[in-house]
């Protein structure tokens, strides 16, 4: 008999405005959670689908970083084609390979008119004209940059229980001089509970990242730094019922900036699980 087919899909929404849990550092006009700046927002899709114990996932993201005290700004367009493979697997332990390809594009890609229509929507923040709460970061330096760009990972998870679960991973990508190089290791824990005829997971995450900007243009204040090392904390919380799943998030220190980034995503799940 065939393996069923399964998958999911996956919106994120992430914004420096969604954090009001952990202050921030090195924010400009005197804010202590966030001040609109440097990675301000990232918007990301994605389909995953399951066959046997393979993993192929398309994924998009959508990022606006803007300048800290100044008015540049720059936007980054990721789109990527994923697969996970299983390299050794026992009852509790599995080791995985993970392989990407896709492209980078860095440059004007209509982040400020997003910002500015959502500003004005929502009746707050800066706008393109300043008529709400000032200017709104609208310099762009260049054109429109593009590259491929390659990721290459793997992921250790062991099974403690049912329900808990730790992992390592370490990853590579790069895409020649577009965007930012980024090597990382890390840990990780999750652990749910069964309640309301759904579950209940709460995760961790804690990697040491490096970043190497691949483009001058995007190392302003509250964007990529040259080339630094740093500890990007992150964790959340989520609730699966039947095909549906909401949940919240929290990532510190987003890409070495100081600053911090909540994140509410959704999760609807097809075939059979």
């Amino acid at each position: 008999m065939a393996t069923p087919l399964r998958g999911e899909f996956n919106f994120t929404w992430s914004n420096d405005g969604l954090n009001y849990i952990v202050p921030a550092a090195n924010l400009s006009r005197d804010r202590i959670y966030h001040d609109d700046d440097g990675f301000t927002n990232d918007l990301a899709a994605s389909v995953d689908l399951t066959k046997n114990q393979d993993h192929y996932g398309l994924h998009l993201r959508h990022r606006m970083i803007t300048e800290r005290d100044g008015l540049l700004r720059a936007d980054e367009v990721m789109a990527m084609a994923r697969v996970k493979k299983p390299l050794a697997e026992s009852d509790v332990d599995r080791l995985d390979l993970q392989l990407g390809l896709g492209v980078m594009l860095t440059g004007p890609l209509a982040g400020d008119s997003i910002q500015d229509g959502f500003h004005r929507l929502i009746r707050w923040g800066r706008t393109l004209n300043g008529d709400l709460l000032g200017q709104l970061q609208n310099q762009y330096e260049g054109d429109v940059e593009a590259a491929p760009r390659v990721e290459l990972g793997a992921v250790f998870t062991r099974k403690i229980s049912g329900k808990d679960h730790l992992y390592a991973e370490a990853s590579l990508a790069h895409s020649h001089g577009v965007g930012a190089t980024a090597l990382q290791a890390g840990v990780g824990f999750d652990h749910a509970w069964r309640i309301l005829g759904g579950d209940l997971q709460v995760a961790s995450e804690l990697p040491l990242r490096y970043l190497h900007s691949e483009e001058a243009r995007l190392t302003f204040r509250g964007g990529y730094p040259e080339s630094k090392w740093f500890l990007q904390p992150q964790g959340g919380i989520s609730y699966r019922h039947g095909a549906v799943k909401v949940g919240f998030g929290l990532v510190v220190n987003i890409e070495g900036s100081g600053a911090n980034s909540g994140e509410l995503s959704f999760s609807y799940y097809f075939g059979k699980y």
